[in-house]
């Protein structure tokens, strides 16, 4: 279920869309922020010296969305089983360092109350 507060009024208020993952998975956003001291050759060979695109994502995660955005790197959303967190974790961290900082943030599908936000105050 996915709920709206503002200023402490609940403003709307959606059922989980059967397409969403079960609850025992998250959504996780991750900002990877390119080393700004090594040229993308060098992030590239750090990569490939990492295992990145071995071990990042690992099997069991499913990739939702991947951006490269210009001046600040790219920025993933990957859906985790709950109980693969740690293991997501890890791999992270080591297929990212050196090459990038990271930064991680739990999301959500806010989609279920965009829509119902719009159906509501056309």
């Amino acid at each position: 279920m996915a709920v709206l507060l503002f200023n402490g009024t609940l403003l709307a208020q959606s059922s989980k869309d059967s397409t969403n993952i079960d609850s025992s998975s998250v959504m996780v956003t991750i900002f990877l922020r390119p080393n700004q001291d090594m040229s993308v050759t060098e992030i590239q060979q750090q990569m490939l010296e990492n295992g990145f695109w071995k071990i990042f994502p690992p099997e069991g995660t499913e990739v939702i969305s991947w951006y490269a955005v210009m001046g600040l790197g790219q920025i993933i959303t990957v859906r985790v089983p709950a109980f693969k967190l740690s293991e997501f974790n890890d791999a992270l961290s080591g297929a990212a360092w050196g090459a990038f900082t990271t930064e991680v943030y739990p999301a959500f599908d806010y989609m279920p109350v965009f829509k119902d936000m719009k159906g509501k105050y056309r």
